[in-house]
């Protein structure tokens, strides 16, 4: 039987590996177990052979162009069934342009692997693949269920933060991640170079209260003004051990200060419980807190993004839930 292999390219951060990997690595075994069981099943499906985790050495990734001109020939070299990405600036500005010089399937911001058996697509191109993708659309309101129109193609994959959980799959991990590849970067074209970057303009603390707080109530643009944190702290205060949080808008906007920020580029946290009031739930909020033990949502729109990640979703407006939650307590 013929057999495949999954490319992960890790992503660094400030010269450390980006959590992302992890889960990029989650998200390839949980591909390798959907193709073992179509390979039992169905003659001539190939099997999943190897996940192999590369990162490209002496290069920077924002210099897109030298990333992606260094990458063409690696991957053509291993000639992959399937390359999975982080869907952070760095691989949502690398993905496209790799692909289309792979000339392979591009699909952005994967949040969930299905088996094609488990869903309906009748006569659609869909039905083609070997497996299916789900992403969201719609501001993140709805997921999309989409396939390849030539599965014998190279797939590059960005996938979605907090969509796949490398606690599910522990001991597969350890043996990938212990056999991670560097490469040389194989450009030297010195009429592309990185004049300038910036990093976002705030002042970063090397920790945050919030790792300390059990209990975590965090708000976003749905809180309505800036007046209105001071009932978010009310409800904190009737908790032991709480702190007061807010996604990044409310920090761009100079309502909190940027130590009280939850996401990809503030504070990840895991409490015992995350209340999040008025936030809707885009993937760089989600990444910061998808950890926490028990998540409650608070959002008018019953169509939030936020709900898909929360253990109990409550439709209402975020100040009347906030005042009767005040007048409840004894």
């Amino acid at each position: 039987m013929n057999t495949k292999t999954i490319l992960v390219i890790a992503e660094y951060l400030d010269g450390k590996l980006n959590p992302i990997t992890d889960e990029l690595i989650a998200c390839a075994i949980e591909i390798t177990k959907i193709f073992d069981l179509k390979a039992k099943d169905i003659s001539g499906v190939k099997a999943i052979s190897e996940i192999k985790v590369i990162h490209v050495k002496g290069i920077n990734p924002l210099e897109s162009e030298k990333y992606k001109s260094s990458l063409v020939p690696i991957i053509r070299e291993i000639n992959p069934s399937f390359i999975l990405m982080g869907h952070t600036s760095q691989g949502i500005d690398v993905a496209s342009g790799l692909s289309v010089r792979l000339g392979c399937n591009c699909i952005t911001g994967v949040n969930k692997i299905i088996y094609p058996e488990y869903v309906d697509v009748g006569k659609s191109e869909d039905s083609k693949s070997n497996i299916l993708f789900s992403r969201l659309v719609f501001k993140g309101k709805c997921n999309a269920i989409v396939g390849v129109e030539k599965p014998e193609n190279i797939t590059l994959l960005t996938i979605q933060s907090g969509s796949f959980y490398i606690k599910d799959c522990c001991k597969e991990y350890n043996n990938i991640i212990s056999n991670e590849e560097y490469y040389p970067s194989n450009v030297d074209d010195s009429t592309i170079s990185l004049i300038e970057y910036g990093d976002i303009a705030y002042s970063r603390t090397t920790k945050s209260k919030l790792n300390e707080a059990k209990v975590i109530v965090a708000a976003g643009r749905g809180i309505g003004d800036k007046e209105n944190i001071e009932y978010l702290k009310k409800m904190a205060a009737c908790f032991t051990g709480s702190a007061v949080a807010g996604s990044r808008p409310l920090i761009d906007m100079g309502w909190l200060p940027y130590e009280q920020q939850v996401g990809i580029t503030g504070a990840i946290v895991s409490p015992e419980l995350y209340l999040a009031v008025g936030i809707s739930g885009s993937s760089q909020h989600i990444a910061g807190m998808k950890d926490s033990k028990f998540i409650v949502s608070v959002n008018k729109d019953p169509n939030a993004a936020i709900f898909n990640f929360s253990d109990i979703s409550i439709v209402e407006d975020c100040l009347s839930f906030i005042q009767a939650f005040i007048d409840n307590i004894p």
